[in-house]
């Protein structure tokens, strides 16, 4: 067994670290790299674009050489310069053939942390002032835990030193010496990497900090992050993870904190321990022990997250599936890039030239049906599967089998259309061409190389599922541990491919993308608008001949590659003396055995009216829900009790696009939310109001920080005034902020209290006037100064009113309720 970890060039020579046979190793070798260019010699060649023409390898005596080649002909038109330069790829692929195994117990993994003094406010990254006082460490296999600290701490993983100097040398000397291949933590790319060797260079030396470095070299680099310009660091060698990043990319539910505290409670049940004292600053002179613990929990939550969802673990299997570097995966043009180079190198073809030309116009997006607002009963929706991928696989779509491409050639035609079949398509089937909804034409003649990758991908997840759930059977049957890592490492490997199978289109309509092409990318968008619409036609024609009805619209809401019926008509006709449970097994049956197949039917008609490659697109029922609500576009509940199959002893509420799963509302006013939806669904009017009565008084006992706003606070810098504290139009959150900065400092409070800064995640309050700020708003981080005393000045009715009423009428309004009960004439003489 024989993988990489991290492969950087510099100069002539590829900077490698991997394992080999168990075996950890670093090498400095020389490479030299291909490129090609057009074959202009008569005779077989070896090598061809994906278009088929034929190229000549072009070898170097080293990169520093290829460079200055591909300099040198940048643009000339009848040179154009075919291959990979981005030089590692080349080394990974002509090194590393075939399937890539890679062991996550040989790879050294760190979790870690750092903690600083706060003696000038919350530490600065760029203008490291604070002292570094705790460092800690957490192998990810072994456990083992090493501290490094500059007060007494009893444990045999505890290193105590004099001076932050020598626990800095300390550090740095063990690694040095031990350097990981991947290093974890929480926010650990925006503080304690760039912090720890800002302070190191600040402490030691300009140069000091290079040893982090197995190779002796770190590069600064910036990252846009809303107003901010960031600054972190890359350590040459070793891979960072930050775990917050890992979290956010591969996790698909927005958290209204990111806080590790927040998000440990969320996933794991447990936080982190808490701060008993009112600054950070008491913390660690007044309890050493507590705070020496505080960190190491830190930095165990991190691995404790790993544990459960993996996500270290599925970046590895993304990284070598696409023989990228591990780093990679949080760019999809990047990693499909790669998969795509090797697919096509194991044929021989070369990839082609960036287009660095930008299109003028934007693609057109998917379809997504306008619902009439309100109830729905007895809803079931179905869903295509992938369907995106499925349609670059139905009509060949590729670069190379696009017909005459570098001409406006294609089919004058509109989805409706095609609908009404307007469409003349007699020249397809001469031509042996298909079409796709834009009105561009692929040729059927060959697989295309996307078609190809693709279907592959397909394959191998259906592969990794089923080895995945065989060994979930052998755990069953013998509950040996070895069964719970192939269970892990088959769930990643067939998740990895789901995730890039998914991700081909984002890539695809990306014009950084070496193989973006909008033509492209817009017909496989309208391909979706046309098969939802023909889906929604063939409901409503078949339903509407089956029920007996005219002209009624079952087929009420559709979105992308989903659509939503409602078979209420079809219940109160044939099963109005069944029970919920009797119609739910009745309405299974039904889509099992006759709608699916009338979806898919219509699926097949289309393929053949636009002379596809071959038949992809399937639909599978997903819910069965006794009754929904729709408020708008992207925004409905359902009361789901059958979902792919499986019954629930009780109905779930899946929400999509309300205020009860937006982040932006607050926790507690979710959970609230969410069951009085429920109501709705399930009950009356007079029922739901007697609910928000009894809310209320719930509501009004909770403090301030569970009942606040959570936002994302951006245009401090553009919003604030050196007079008046804050500009005119000045947005109601970003006022909480300015006014909560300003008074920390006036307080002098500003180092027991973070402050905000632009981008950071805050909450904020309504208050009653008059206060003690003469204002109607504050925000905050964290907890609300108690030094403000604005506790007792919380606004809790127009807090209620804004975050639980007003978007509870935007819900109910649709069913013609009411939050609350409306006096009328009639009421008033009872």
């Amino acid at each position: 067994m024989k993988f990489y970890t991290n492969v950087t060039i510099y100069g002539d020579n590829a900077l490698v670290r991997g394992v080999h046979n168990g075996q950890r190793f670093q090498e400095k070798i020389p490479f030299k790299p291909q490129l090609f260019v057009p074959k202009k010699k008569p005779g077989a060649a070896t090598y061809h674009n994906m278009f088929g023409e034929p190229l000549e390898s072009m070898e170097f005596g080293g990169i520093n050489d290829a460079r200055e080649f591909v300099k040198n002909y940048e643009g000339v038109s009848n040179m154009k310069i075919h291959g990979n330069t981005n030089w590692q790829y080349q080394y990974i692929t002509e090194n590393y053939g075939g399937e890539i195994e890679f062991d996550m117990n040989q790879m050294l993994i760190w979790g870690l942390d750092i903690e600083t003094t706060s003696e000038q406010g919350f530490p600065n990254v760029d203008d490291p002032q604070e002292e570094i006082l705790l460092i800690t460490i957490q192998d990810l296999s072994s456990r083992r835990i090493r501290t490094w600290g500059r007060k007494p701490f009893d444990s045999a993983y505890y290193h105590q030193h004099e001076s932050e100097a020598d626990l800095l040398r300390a550090f740095m000397t063990y690694w040095s010496q031990n350097a990981p291949d991947i290093i974890t933590g929480w926010n650990s790319n925006l503080f304690d990497i760039p912090y720890l060797v800002n302070r190191i260079e600040r402490v030691l030396g300009s140069d000091a900090a290079k040893q982090l470095s197995p190779w002796r070299q770190i590069r600064k680099r910036e990252i846009n992050y809303g107003e901010k310009v960031l600054t972190t660091f890359d350590i040459v060698g070793i891979t960072h993870l930050d775990y917050l990043d890992l979290y956010k990319k591969f996790t698909y539910n927005a958290q209204e904190s990111y806080k590790l505290d927040y998000i440990c409670r969320q996933e794991l049940g447990v936080g982190k321990l808490e701060n008993p004292f009112d600054t950070f600053s008491d913390f660690y002179k007044n309890d050493w022990k507590l705070f020496t613990e505080y960190n190491i929990t830190d930095t165990q939550r991190v691995l404790e997250l790993e544990d459960k969802m993996k996500l270290i673990e599925l970046a590895a299997t993304m990284a070598f599936d696409a023989k990228c570097l591990i780093g990679d995966v949080f760019s999809a043009v990047r990693t499909w890039d790669c998969v795509l180079y090797n697919y096509l190198w194991d044929q021989n073809i070369v990839v082609h030239p960036r287009d660095t030309s930008r299109p003028d116009r934007s693609i057109e997006g998917a379809y997504v049906q306008e619902p009439v607002p309100g109830g729905y009963d007895w809803v079931v929706s179905f869903d295509a599967t992938s369907l995106y991928p499925s349609i670059i696989m139905q009509y060949n779509m590729s670069p190379e089998t696009l017909v005459k491409p570098d001409a406006d050639y294609h089919t004058a035609t509109t989805v409706d259309q095609l609908l009404a079949k307007q469409t003349d398509l007699d020249t397809l089937q001469n031509a042996d061409e298909c079409l796709t909804a834009n009105g561009y034409h692929f040729n059927r003649d060959r697989k295309g190389l996307f078609p190809g990758i693709v279907q592959k991908l397909f394959d191998d997840r259906q592969m990794y599922k089923k080895k995945m759930i065989d060994a979930q059977k052998l755990y069953e049957e013998t509950h040996k541990a070895s069964y719970l890592n192939d269970i892990s490492r088959y769930t990643n490997f067939q998740m990895a491919r789901k995730i890039q199978l998914n991700s081909l289109f984002g890539a695809w309509a990306n014009y950084y993308f070496r193989y973006f092409d909008d033509r492209i990318a817009e017909g496989i968008t309208i391909t979706g608008q046309y098969i939802i619409r023909t889906v929604g036609r063939a409901l409503d024609e078949y339903l509407n001949k089956i029920v007996g009805t005219k002209d009624f619209k079952y087929s009420f809401y559709s979105d992308t590659d989903s659509c939503y019926i409602t078979l209420d008509p079809l219940v109160k006709k044939f099963y109005a003396d069944k029970s919920k449970a009797e119609i739910v097994k009745i309405l299974d049956r039904i889509c099992e055995e006759k709608i699916t197949g009338i979806i898919n039917q219509a699926c097949g008609e289309l393929a053949a009216y636009t002379n596809a490659f071959e038949e992809k697109i399937m639909f599978k029922r997903e819910a069965i829900a006794d009754r929904g609500i729709w408020v708008a576009k992207k925004r409905y509940a359902i009361n789901v009790y059958n979902n792919e199959g499986v019954t629930y002893t009780e109905p779930k509420l899946k929400v999509m696009g309300l205020e009860i799963v937006r982040s932006s509302t607050p926790e507690a006013i979710r959970k609230t939310l969410k069951e009085a939806v429920r109501v709705a669904i399930t009950t009356d009017e007079a029922t739901l109001q007697e609910f928000i009565g009894q809310a209320k008084k719930e509501f009004l006992k909770l403090p301030p920080e569970e009942i606040a706003f959570p936002r994302g606070v951006n245009g401090m810098r553009k919003y604030s005034s050196n007079t008046h504290i804050y500009d005119k139009g000045c947005p109601m959150h970003v006022r909480g902020a300015l006014l909560y900065n300003h008074y920390l400092k006036e307080y002098q409070i500003s180092n027991k209290y973070e402050l905000i800064g632009e981008g950071d995640k805050i909450r904020f309050l309504y208050l009653r006037t008059p206060n003690r700020i003469k204002e109607n708003c504050i925000g905050f981080i964290g907890k609300l100064p108690t030094e403000f005393l604005l506790t007792n000045m919380v606004d809790y009715d127009t807090m209620w009113d804004k975050s639980f009423i007003e978007p509870l009428n935007g819900i109910i309004q649709g069913l013609g309720w009411t939050a609350r009960p409306q006096a009328t004439l009639a009421g008033l003489f009872s």
